[in-house]
């Protein structure tokens, strides 16, 4: 885990993007470009490209309160299709609780 990534999802969920520090719009678009990159390796439409981003327990408590735990977006190019999904979970919960959280979380994004 990146200890710099740790207060960016919450930094992206609290103010406009045009008032986000230019430092993390770079960062977070070279997150984006990589997790795309990668995503473009497999040769499948559509295919699901993940962002998840580390935080501290209160910082997700908070996101979690406001439903703010994920995000998803689905992208077009061509004949491709890719679905990008940009989560948090907290530095503190084990693996299998992250999942959880991050299903339940995914679901609730999927119905909005």
């Amino acid at each position: 885990m990146d200890p710099l990534v740790d207060s960016h999802w919450e930094e992206l969920n609290v103010d406009e993007w045009t008032r986000t520090r230019q430092s993390l719009q770079e960062q977070h678009r070279n997150d984006l470009l990589q997790v795309f990159a990668y995503a473009n390796l497999a040769d499948v439409s559509p295919v699901t490209a993940c962002l998840i981003y580390p935080c501290h327990p209160s910082a997700w408590r908070s996101l979690s309160e406001r439903g703010r735990l994920v995000h998803r977006v689905e992208l077009g190019a061509g004949e491709r299709t890719a679905e990008l999904v940009l989560a948090a979970v907290s530095m503190e919960t084990a693996p299998d609780g992250a999942v959880r959280a991050l299903e339940a979380a995914a679901g609730t994004a999927r119905r909005r």
